[in-house]
């Protein structure tokens, strides 16, 4: 397996990784970015948890402090070293859990037709012209796509560079709450009536549950909890501890032959480049970006809660590449490099983005194809 080395690189480890999985008790609710205040707004939106959000769960079901994942002598002690994910996965009727991923922003459709856009030409890149420092942004989907594809339906993407990854049911459900703002001494407030959106897993059929696995490198040498608290409003999750996964757990396998020297750049989870939306040059490995379909930006919203008092402290709003952000880079038939770096990057959070606990958190988690 790979792992994150220092700033603008990545290396090859031979740590441990062991996956976890989230079950939500009932629902889940983690509020997006913006802002909300009961009376100025009329609906609390939620997303799906984000590497931060599960972060806080994977901490708590080993028994960390709050806050430990931001301590290194903590790594591999209280709290994983590094995390990688969450990917969303669902139950089956065979227990068995089936990886979901959203779907790559290279697919569009034309009514019941979908394509697969890829930059044009062999090496000649001139049919799309933009001031990005010569990359290329390919027309993809505006905003969320609400697009999913299992794990086989990726793989296939990753491998053939002529397939094409339908979009198909989502695996959650928003349900929309009514709440009443309170005063100190909990009486109703005047005209503070709002909703509030919650996610359920989407069941029916095989599927009879959801949840969010988590790859956790190098961690603490003892069994997790059964229950933790997962986003807010005090839901609980149920911990698996996914033993039958191995090292690659939900992840599809990377394509074994690079032999032009291109490589793709598949993100299934946010990132936070340096570079904003594009990872910087220089932890490239010598790849050269040529082009990429991203997205609007994702909000990511920090926060360290405290358990006694419920406050939310050292709070921080981010600015991610959305997860299924896809990326081409060309290492000019360079084979060698090409094989080198996708090894480095498949199933590993693609480079430290802004260092510290952010870089082992999980965002950033690259899959590797072809194209």
């Amino acid at each position: 397996m790979t792992g994150t080395g220092p700033a603008g690189t990545a290396e090859r480890v031979s740590t441990p990784r062991r996956w976890l999985v989230f079950e939500p008790v009932d629902t889940v609710a983690v509020r997006d970015g913006r802002a909300f205040d009961a009376g100025s707004n009329s609906v609390a939106r939620v997303v799906l948890p984000h590497p931060g959000a599960v972060g806080g769960a994977v901490g708590a079901a080993y028994g960390a402090r709050p806050g430990a994942g931001a301590d290194r002598a903590e790594h591999g002690r209280s709290v994983p070293a590094a995390l990688h994910g969450p990917v969303v996965v669902q139950r089956l009727d065979t227990g068995r859990w089936r990886a979901r991923f959203p779907q790559p922003r290279v697919m569009v459709r034309d009514g019941e037709v979908w394509h697969r856009l890829a930059p044009p030409g062999d090496r000649d890149w001139d049919g799309v012209s933009s001031d990005l420092d010569g990359a290329a942004l390919l027309p993809g989907p505006v905003g969320e796509t609400g697009g999913w594809v299992d794990g086989a339906a990726l793989g296939r993407f990753l491998t053939d560079p002529h397939a094409v990854a339908r979009a198909g049911a989502a695996p959650w459900v928003t349900e929309r709450r009514v709440g009443l703002a309170r005063n100190d001494d909990r009486t109703a407030r005047d005209g503070m009536l709002y909703s509030a959106e919650h996610l359920r897993p989407a069941v029916g059929g095989r599927v009879h549950g959801a949840g969010f696995a988590v790859g956790c490198v190098d961690p603490p040498d003892r069994a997790p909890a059964d229950m933790v608290f997962l986003g807010g409003e005090g839901r609980r999750a149920q911990v698996h501890d996914w033993t039958s996964a191995g090292a690659s757990g939900p992840l599809p396998d990377p394509p074994v032959d690079f032999g032009d020297g291109r490589v793709l750049l598949y993100l299934a989870t946010p990132a936070l480049f340096t570079g904003g939306w594009r990872p910087a040059d220089a932890d490239l490995r010598g790849g050269r970006l040529v082009a990429a379909a991203v997205g609007a930006p994702q909000e990511i919203a920090l926060g360290r809660p405290d358990r006694r008092t419920g406050a939310l402290t050292a709070r921080r709003l981010l600015w991610a590449a959305p997860a299924g952000s896809v990326y081409f880079l060309d290492f000019g038939r360079d084979v060698a490099a090409a094989m080198l770096a996708a090894a480095a990057w498949h199933g590993s959070a693609f480079t430290p983005q802004h260092g510290g606990a952010l870089a082992t958190a999980g965002f950033g988690l690259a899959l590797i194809g072809r194209w």
